[in-house]
């Protein structure tokens, strides 16, 4: 499979504190990640990246994603910077070929879409109330974590057709594992929760489906696809007086079988 990957400050940011990363494992297969860091927490923007560089050296090495090694290994660089642990408060979304599937991991919020062979597609966003998503980075601080399951956190997932299930944290607190057939799918992308912060001139909030599945159409599966469909989308916003607010980071994995996909629901 190919990947590919692209990150965009939002409107609001004097940083952008969203990473996305592509690499290989050892056998050769692709992964992507994506992290977006915490704008209300010191230097997140290394933190994404730290968190995404640490995911990406267990996975090359082989080890699968054990998120506890993950924030470990990432909590390690950021005391070696002279950071506080706290710009590890980021999301971190996975995709990787494992064997015979495409293992989704999400760690926090965003968004995910898959376009099977047939052309179908699947969509999800993961919510969190309060908007106080799941941070791995609370593993690090007994206090943190214990404030954060007092709250009594839950998880929503809304299939991008408006339906939406509620899912108590209990059973996994950090992780929503999805796996999906290697063989069904031409691509799978993840996005942060920036593909929920787009505006229209009038400042009202746009659909996030919308915003999801047509970032996610992409014309060719080779190069740069992620960068040319995520430049191009955000262009044309622009020329209709879209904007987001939040910063935007989308990663994608593909079948390296030609499969050209017919924008959805229109190219704004």
């Amino acid at each position: 499979m190919h990947a590919d990957t692209y990150y965009s400050i939002g409107s609001t940011h004097l940083v952008c504190e969203d990473y996305a990363w592509s690499d290989r494992d050892r056998d050769g297969n692709a992964f992507v990640l994506v992290a977006d860091g915490c704008s209300s927490s010191p230097d997140t923007d290394v933190g994404a990246r730290l968190l995404c560089h640490s995911a990406a050296r267990m996975l090359r090495s082989g080890h699968g994603l054990v998120l506890a090694h993950v924030i470990e290994q990432a909590a390690g660089g950021a005391e070696q910077l002279g950071l506080s642990p706290d710009c590890l408060d980021a999301t971190l979304l996975a995709a990787r070929v494992v064997a015979d599937t495409i293992r989704v991991s999400l760690a926090g919020d965003g968004a995910v879409v898959a376009r099977r062979h047939d052309g179908a597609i699947e969509g999800w966003f993961v919510s969190f109330n309060d908007s106080a998503p799941a941070y791995i980075s609370y593993m690090l601080d007994d206090d943190r974590l214990g404030a954060f399951m007092g709250a009594q956190p839950h998880r929503f997932v809304e299939d991008l057709t408006g339906h939406t299930r509620v899912a108590s944290l209990h059973a996994d607190p950090f992780v929503l594992e999805l796996e999906l057939p290697r063989a069904d799918y031409d691509h799978v992308t993840l996005m942060s929760d920036g593909a929920q912060s787009f505006c229209d001139a009038a400042q009202q909030r746009l659909d996030v489906a919308r915003i999801a599945l047509e970032l996610a159409a992409f014309r060719s599966h080779t190069g740069q696809f992620v960068a040319r469909r995520t430049r191009r989308f955000l262009k044309q916003a622009r020329r209709r007086g879209w904007q987001h607010h939040d910063d935007l980071a989308v990663a994608a994995l593909c079948s390296c079988d030609e499969r050209p996909a017919a924008p959805i629901g229109g190219t704004p």
